[in-house]
């Protein structure tokens, strides 16, 4: 059996300490987030192979004594000390002066513009939507190459320490833990995407930035660090959890540090000149201590908080044609959806696919297009990769296109992928041969049978209706698709101007998107996935999505105008009809139901439904592609 593979040298990285005055945690349906308030910025060189997994307790360097300007605790964490650092080392200069690690330039920049906040996301599920709601690696219902992030699963497993295989975990807990390290990834990777996008937008809503990742270090013998919020004493109000389970044999969950956004208020931090930080430079021991200033003054802003959408959401609402439950978030009104849809549109949609459509698009050659290799590797974990040899033979679909069409896939298969209408229906069949499989010990359940059957024909359809529809339009650039733009995800402000007191909490006239959070969906794809959920989860009827798909067809024709003249070539965007598209979300809803009903989450998400609701919910799917015209899904899945 190979021995674990050692760390790096420990002189090749610094230790940041914050020092915290409060750790409030935040509700998370499946993650764990927290918000600190930090008191105190520290950085010094590792001096151990321990320092690389986290200090364990915040201690002044010099007297050995627990720091006076914490009440809390600590939070610690290795950063990678960056080449130009060691070359100035070379240079045997005991007083040289160089700049900082730029994940302390990013954490200091976050807490003056966050009034001394930061916040800790940490990743303990990996369901979402392009998995089906499963925490499945890609193993056991569906080929692992139609998996989003395909490309980045290796390293995964050389950051794992060889010692787990003498106690192996789980098969459910592996795979649980290989989609919540899948899912971080292309969180942080969709921020990063998101910021980059609209950097240059002059309205641009805020985007928080990632200034530290455990998981973010890609050298082969690296560990990953464990989240230590280690307080100062056991007596504290704070039940967060503390992992301090730091043995290599631990499965290391992933977190990340981000910035802070308050849309009710613009901060000022007011400091003196010995804590002004905008130009630090520091030695090369790395030794660096910040006292943070608590006293703020705060500058109008021109902008109100407006919670109008989050806290007006309805637990049922008729929506396609059926009384729909949504036991969790809810949904919006059916009155409003259509101007909330139109806003998103407005401030998140078309300013970031705008990036792609004209910054990535297809007429570079891709080895330009992906030179940059921090965007190769943020596309990589949201998009689909092969690693296959040169001219290997990928599945139907997978960014592929009929002669005669632009295309985007590469003879270089290290390049990104994006997913494609006919990659879902790949998977869709991939997924079906494994229930099947799974469930060839027992064919006595008829209805059960009755709906796999039922769901073959689906994936033919899918396939055999998109083949023949396609030839009217052709591919759309692939965009960066956040694919949950629901109130709870967003922030949303409105003109201070144009409101008065008794409103202004509560007005939608002038309300606008200020923030988009929680990027966990993200995935490098066909740009009518993003539309096709607003239309189908938060529009309420075809009338309204009609509406919208309209909209957003004269947008692209825009860009198609504009791109012709800038390019002087010919350009064929089209966006095509919505049934294609509403029936694939469809089919997407019922095998993720479907595998609810089965139990075959794979320790993903739990559903917040009886066995009933679920029926109910797969019976309502089936009867809406009935009215779409598919009369071979009229079966009885419902009653016993």
């Amino acid at each position: 059996m190979n021995e674990t593979p050692p760390p790096p040298p420990p002189n090749h990285h610094a230790i940041i300490t914050l020092d915290l005055s409060s750790v409030k945690e935040l509700a998370s349906a499946q993650q764990d987030m927290y918000e600190l308030v930090v008191t105190r910025v520290r950085m010094r060189r590792a001096s151990s192979d321990a320092d690389l997994r986290g200090h364990p307790r915040g201690h002044d360097e010099e007297n050995d004594s627990l720091s006076e300007t914490s009440h809390w605790g600590t939070l610690s964490f290795p950063v990678p000390i960056p080449d130009y650092l060691l070359v100035s080392e070379s240079r045997n200069d005991p007083d040289s002066i160089i700049f900082p690690p730029p994940p302390l330039e990013d954490i200091l920049s976050a807490l003056r513009h966050g009034n001394n906040k930061l916040i800790v996301r940490k990743w303990k599920r990996g369901a979402c939507w392009w998995n089906l709601n499963t925490n499945d690696d890609g193993h056991r219902w569906f080929s692992s190459f139609l998996s989003r992030g395909n490309g980045i699963h290796s390293r995964l497993w050389r950051q794992a320490p060889e010692s787990n295989v003498i106690h192996p975990p789980t098969e459910q807990e592996a795979t649980r833990n290989f989609a919540a390290w899948k899912m971080a990834c292309a969180e942080v990777d969709g921020y990063k995407l998101a910021r980059r996008a609209l950097r240059d937008w002059k309205d641009r809503m805020y985007i928080a930035k990632v200034v530290y990742f455990s998981h973010g270090e890609t050298r082969r013998n690296y560990v990953p660090p464990p989240l230590n919020l280690v307080p100062y004493s056991d007596d504290n109000d704070f039940q967060g959890q503390n992992d301090t389970n730091n043995h290599e044999e631990a499965f290391t969950e992933p977190w990340a540090i981000l910035s802070h956004f308050d849309h009710g208020a613009q901060y000022k931090v007011k400091r003196s000149e010995d804590d002004d930080y905008d130009d630090i430079t520091i030695n090369r021991d790395l030794n660096f201590d910040l006292k943070l200033s608590s006293s703020t003054s705060f500058e109008a802003s021109q902008f109100q908080p407006c919670y109008h959408y989050p806290t007006t959401m309805v637990k049922e609402r008729h929506e396609f044609g059926f009384d729909e439950p949504h036991p969790r978030h809810g949904r919006v009104p059916t009155e409003e959806c259509l101007a909330y849809v139109k806003m998103v549109l407005r401030d998140v949609v078309f300013p970031l696919q705008r990036y792609f459509f004209f910054f990535l698009d297809p007429w570079q050659r891709q080895d330009e297009l992906f030179c940059n290799d921090h965007l190769r590797e943020e596309l990589a974990s949201i998009g689909w990769v092969s690693y296959s040899r040169p001219g290997a033979s990928l599945p139907m679909g997978f960014g592929l296109r009929r002669p005669g069409k632009r295309i985007y896939h590469n003879s270089n298969t290290s390049v990104p992928q994006p997913f494609q209408y006919l990659d879902m229906v790949s998977m869709y069949r991939h997924t079906l041969r494994g229930i099947s499989l799974s469930l060839s010990y027992n064919t006595n359940d008829d209805r059960t049978m009755s709906m796999l059957d039922m769901l073959k024909q689906c994936s033919d359809a899918l396939h055999n209706e998109w083949i023949e529809c396609s030839n009217s339009w052709s591919a759309l650039p692939p965009v960066l698709c956040h694919l949950d733009l629901q109130p709870q995800n967003l922030a949303f402000c409105h003109d201070a101007a144009e409101s008065d007191e008794n409103n202004k909490n509560h007005v939608t006239k002038w309300c606008r998107v200020a923030a988009v959070m929680d990027w966990e969906e993200a995935c490098y794809a066909d740009p009518r996935f993003e539309l096709i959920l607003l239309c189908r989860k938060v529009l309420a009827n075809r009338v309204q999505a009609d509406e919208v798909w309209r909209l957003y067809s004269r947008q692209v024709q825009l860009w198609r105008d504009e791109a012709k003249s800038l390019y002087d070539e010919e350009i064929d965007w089209e966006v095509g009809p919505i049934e294609p598209w509403l029936k694939l979300e469809c089919v997407h809803s019922l095998f993720t139901l479907l595998l609810q009903l089965l139990d075959g989450l794979g320790g993903g998400r739990n559903p917040w439904e009886t066995k009933t609701d679920l029926l109910g919910k797969i019976d309502r799917e089936r009867q809406r592609l009935v009215i779409m015209g598919w009369s071979f899904c009229d079966i009885n899945v419902v009653n016993e």
